[in-house]
């Protein structure tokens, strides 16, 4: 039967020269001694080798909740809502299913929701973040990020998905924070001859906010029509329309100073 204790696992290779990539899969199936889940584990993985770059990776498993390390890290969250934290290094953060919390902290990081409505924090750095399916909200934190939106992410025209990004957290100034909108939208020409992304989005000033109203599809042609918009972005505490009275002066403003990535 198993015993309580610490286990080691050890990859060797007698070979001189090695480039090759191992993976080694780790399987917790039970933690004995309470009802619900409660102990926890660590794990190190250290590179000996004298003419590598050494890597080290901890991760303390508690529950649903996995922490980084100061490391550049690759962390997957399971069906289930879990809590990732980066912490430090350029890490890459994975929700999977389930209503997850992913926290970038300091690097340059990536965090993608997945499916559920889940609160990514990229924390300091330019970061990457992509909410995923569900209504999800975003902090970009300090640093260049962008927010990324993919067609599998939409809801259906006439009930959009609702992704928020948090208060005041959308630089507009030229050069910092962006919507990529590349993957979202569907045959747009984003500039020059047969630039059509009046088609696609449509801004709202609400109070103190903007709504961007997006069909993927590019039906709005005949003009705006909430019954054709399948996404639906809120920057709070944002104000991208200011004087302009179209959607097109909007959308010129944004690609003019780098906030708006489109094909």
């Amino acid at each position: 039967a198993p015993q309580d204790g610490e286990y080691y696992l050890r990859l060797r290779t007698d070979s001189a020269t090695v480039d090759t990539n191992y993976d080694l899969l780790l399987t917790l199936d039970q933690i004995h001694g309470a009802l619900a889940p409660s102990g926890q584990f660590d794990y190190t993985v250290t590179d000996n080798a004298v003419q590598s770059s050494a890597s080290a990776v901890v991760y303390n498993v508690s529950g649903t909740t996995i922490n980084g390390s100061n490391n550049d890290e690759i962390i997957i969250g399971g069906t289930t809502n879990d809590t990732l934290k980066g912490f430090g290094g350029n890490d890459v953060l994975i929700g999977g299913g389930g209503n997850d919390a992913l926290y970038g902290g300091d690097g340059i990081d990536r965090l993608e929701g997945g499916a559920g409505n889940d609160v990514l924090d990229g924390g300091a750095g330019n970061d990457l973040l992509i909410g995923g399916a569900g209504n999800d909200t975003l902090t970009g934190g300090l640093g260049a990020d962008v927010f990324k939106w993919e067609l599998a992410d939409k809801g259906a025209p006439g009930s959009p998905a609702i992704d928020t990004i948090t208060t005041g957290d959308f630089d507009t100034t030229a050069g910092s924070d962006k919507l990529d909108l590349r993957d979202l939208l569907q045959g747009e020409t984003g500039s020059g001859v047969g630039a059509n992304l009046e088609n696609y989005l449509h801004f709202e000033k609400v109070g103190s906010d903007t709504q961007v109203h997006i069909s993927s599809s590019g039906s709005f042609g005949g003009g705006y029509s909430a019954a054709l918009e399948d996404q639906t972005i809120l920057l709070q505490g944002v104000d991208l329309i200011g004087s302009f009275t179209t959607d097109q002066q909007v959308i010129q403003d944004m690609l003019n100073k780098g906030k708006l990535i489109t094909d």
